[in-house]
């Protein structure tokens, strides 16, 4: 098949040569139907581009509370008494002032 022009060719004054085809073509085989071609749509000038946005703030992040630990029971106080009364004399009175 030969090549074909993609759009209209310019009008010339001269008359074209006869071509000469490549292969001989049966004569009852019927030419297929031409479409209808369109003429080009007029340029149409592109949408300034609009300005981009700036991003949203990042929202923070929703956490769950933290959980409380449990706190250790408090140890049993001693009875100091007996130490104490044992620390005077033999100690610093300062030290067994902190005795209570």
């Amino acid at each position: 098949m030969p090549a074909l022009p993609l759009g209209y060719l310019p009008e010339t004054s001269e008359p074209a040569p006869p071509t000469v085809p490549a292969e001989p073509v049966p004569a009852a085989a019927p030419e297929p139907p031409h479409r209808a071609v369109r003429p080009a749509r007029p340029y149409k000038p592109a949408k300034p581009a609009k300005p981009a946005r700036p991003a949203p703030r990042a929202k923070p992040r929703k956490h769950p509370p933290a959980k409380s630990k449990s706190r250790p029971v408090p140890a049993r106080s001693y009875d100091m008494a007996a130490l104490c009364e044992a620390a005077r004399g033999m100690v610093s009175p300062s030290i067994v002032a902190l005795c209570h």
